[in-house]
């Protein structure tokens, strides 16, 4: 999967966008108390440990 599949799921979960350093997003919670970082290479799909740890620290089921 995608980076930028990873925060379309997000961001119809609620959250949103936040500040993005050189190759990394930050998804940010809908209340704006969490912030977890995705890496973003567009070319590469993220590894499965990767994904299950932004499924675990977001609570939103990505597959």
């Amino acid at each position: 999967m995608k980076p930028r599949e990873v925060m379309k799921i997000l961001r119809e979960a609620g959250w949103t966008e936040g500040r993005g350093a050189r190759h990394t997003i930050t998804a940010v919670s809908p209340d704006g108390s969490r912030r977890v970082p995705i890496s973003n290479h567009p070319a590469e799909d993220l590894p499965t440990g990767t994904l299950k740890n932004i499924e675990r620290l977001t609570g939103v089921k990505l597959k």
